[in-house]
Formats: structure tokens, C-alpha cells, sequence
């Protein structure tokens, strides 16, 4: 297959890092893949890409002021990926999040390539700027498939945007075993923005800190709310036993060590980090978004779900699982089995029936 994939860029992110493992995927089975963003270096990459997926970065990414500026800068990247479509003749282009798949419909037009666009985030909790929003009303009936990651973000596609959505969710690649002793350690990944509601997490931990003086809650992740979350920490006397560590790599080394690992969102598309935390048999507690953690967790079975901005009801899951090392063991053990249902060779054949249908 010669496939040309689409994104803003390939900094830390969930659909950043989605769509750099599809890449590396179909590369390594000897499929002709480019990778295409619109940030201005691909220095800024996040995520290691195989050295036989070609990276073409447009540099057209900045912040714009004022509606003219806004329609010339588009306009501008519109063309510049329009350019390198017609160069590349690719038999179907992959594009991800709201404004880049209305650019990608576009800069496809009438060049034989089928367009496979997919939204990656919660679409009723994220409002889009009004040429945005209007782009994707009138675009999005265009694409060959339009994909969502859960039934819910599906059923609002088709009632809001009248297109036929069709449900992929996120690969799950496999992790190389770790030996690595347990540590007394919660565990969240996450961007440090309001979205993943680590207020409320930091606020559950500290409601139990003192009762289990020998656990930490270890936040991995960056991003504009750090200063904020870190004077979080410091008021409510955590600046020992919470710690915002920062964006890593090696999140697989984390999840082995981490005895519980806690997803406090407020909204979600599809978390990868939950889902890679069970497969790696954590103990999970997530709250109730409305799309994502309730497409994985079924609540006492592989998982413990409570609602969203609940701190007490938090506090409380997190406590029932430090308190019990069986029910740690237990939720662990079928927390695994998502292994084989969202097993990436299998999602990534859902992706290939899109391209060759």
C-alpha cells in the first residue's frame, strides 16, 4: 500500500503517538508510508518514527490573528499539502483531528486517493472555532470513512454531521515483560490540562496521604497547567508524596513499577494510557467520561470506575485497591485480557479493509 498519513505534528499527545505506531506498523510490513504534519521541524518530534516512513514536514504551523490572516495562512497550507498529494499519488491519505481532516478532504479532491479522516477526542465536550466547525460540517460528508474510536463519538457523528461513522479503537501494541520490582506508587499519564482533571486527583490523594504514608502519586506529562497543579501540591503539604514528573518516553517502565494507576479525566476519546496500564495488569480506577473509560472498564470486573470530579468517590477507589493486595491481583489479572481485544494487529486490519474496500 502506498499511504500518506496527516497530523498537525508529532509532539506528546495521544493521537500524536496512535498515529506514529500506525506508521511504524505498516512500515515494518513493508508498506511505502510518509507522514506528513504541518509543524515547522520534524526536530520537535516526540515520537520515534521507523527510519522507512519518509517525514515530510510543510512548516506551516503559528499562531494567526484576525479572519484575514487566519483564511491567507490556510489557504497557504492548503496548498502546500495539496502539493505534496499530487506529488506523491497515494492510494488513500489518513488524517487525524478536526481541522487537519477538513484540510486533508480538501487537498485531496480529485486526486484518486480515498480520504480516511478520524476524530480523536470527545466531540460534544470540544467546541470548535466557527470556520472549523463550519469546514467540518461541510467536508466531512466527503471523506471515503470517517472514523471514530467509540460508539458514542460515532452516534454523534451521525446525528450532528449526517456521515457514516465507523468505530476503530486505538491499537494496542505489545510491551517487552520488565523485571522490575513493585514500588508503592500511584500512577497517572496524562497533559497537565483541565481535561485530565489532576486537581481532583491530587485533591483524592491528599484526603489518604496520611493514612498511607508510604505511597506516592506519580503524574507523568506536560503541559500549560504545571505551575498551577504544582502550587496545588505545595498548599496541600504533597510536595514529598506527589510528583509531576513530566513527559516521558519510556511510560512502559512506569506502568511496571506502578502498583495502581488512576485516570481522573473529565473528558476523553479513547485513553491510550488506560488501556496501556491494563494491559500491563495494573489495577485501574477511572471516572466515568462519557466516551472512553466506559468502552474498556467493566466496573468490578477489570477495572473500578466512579464519576467524574467525584473527589471522595476517588479517594475511596484508590484506597479499596492500596488496602487490598488481592483485589489489586484480581483486577490486574483480567485488566490483561484487553490485550487481546484491542490487540494491534487486529486493529490495524479494521484500518487496511478501509483502504482496500
Amino acid at each position: 500500500m502506498n499511504l500518506v498519513l496527516v497530523i498537525s505534528s508529532l509532539q506528546a499527545g495521544g493521537a500524536e503517538r496512535v498515529m506514529t505506531e500506525m506508521a511504524n506498523y505498516w512500515a515494518v510490513e513493508g508498506h511505502r508510508i510518509r507522514l506528513i504534519t504541518f509543524a515547522p521541524s520534524a526536530s520537535d518530534d516526540f515520537y520515534p518514527l521507523d527510519p522507512r516512513v519518509e517525514r515530510i514536514s510543510l512548516d506551516y504551523r503559528r499562531d494567526t490573528n484576525g479572519i484575514s490572516e487566519k483564511l491567507v495562512f490556510n489557504w497557504t497550507r492548503l496548498l502546500a499539502l495539496r502539493r505534496q498529494l499530487t506529488r506523491l499519488r497515494p492510494a488513500a491519505v489518513i488524517s487525524f483531528m478536526d481541522s487537519t481532516n477538513v484540510l486533508s478532504i480538501l487537498a485531496s479532491a480529485g486526486l484518486g486517493a480515498k480520504t480516511l479522516i478520524s476524530i480523536r477526542n470527545n466531540p460534544k465536550s470540544r467546541s470548535l472555532p466557527y470556520f472549523w466547525s463550519l469546514g467540518r460540517r461541510l467536508t466531512y460528508r466527503f471523506a471515503t470513512a470517517v472514523v471514530a474510536q467509540t460508539e458514542g463519538a460515532a452516534d454523534w457523528l451521525r446525528q450532528s454531521l449526517g456521515v457514516s461513522a465507523v468505530v476503530i479503537p486505538n491499537p494496542l501494541p505489545s510491551f517487552a515483560p520488565i523485571a522490575i520490582d513493585k514500588e508503592p506508587l500511584v500512577l497517572c499519564v496524562g497533559r497537565l490540562i483541565y481535561e485530565k482533571a489532576h486537581d481532583t486527583l491530587i485533591s483524592a490523594f491528599s484526603r489518604i496521604a496520611h493514612e498511607h504514608p508510604s505511597w506516592r502519586l506519580v503524574i507523568l506529562g506536560d503541559g500549560p497547567l504545571r505551575e498551577k497543579l504544582n502550587a496545588q501540591i505545595s498548599e496541600l503539604e504533597l510536595t514529598n508524596r506527589v510528583v509531576l514528573v513530566g513527559a516521558v518516553k519510556d511510560v512502559a517502565t512506569w506502568y511496571a513499577k506502578a502498583s495502581v494507576y488512576v485516570h481522573s479525566s473529565r473528558s476523553e476519546g479513547f485513553p491510550n494510557a488506560l488501556l496501556e496500564a491494563m494491559a500491563m495488569s495494573l489495577p485501574v480506577v477511572s471516572t466515568k467520561c462519557e466516551f472512553g473509560p466506559t468502552d474498556i472498564i467493566e466496573h468490578g470486573e477489570n477495572g473500578l470506575l466512579v464519576e467524574s470530579d467525584d473527589i471522595e468517590g476517588l479517594a475511596s477507589a484508590i484506597v479499596s485497591l492500596i488496602s487490598s493486595p488481592r483485589l489489586r491481583n484480581d483486577l490486574g489479572r483480567t485488566a490483561s485480557l484487553v490485550k487481546e481485544k484491542y490487540d494491534q494487529r487486529r486493529i490495524m486490519g479494521r484500518w487496511e479493509e478501509l483502504v482496500v474496500q
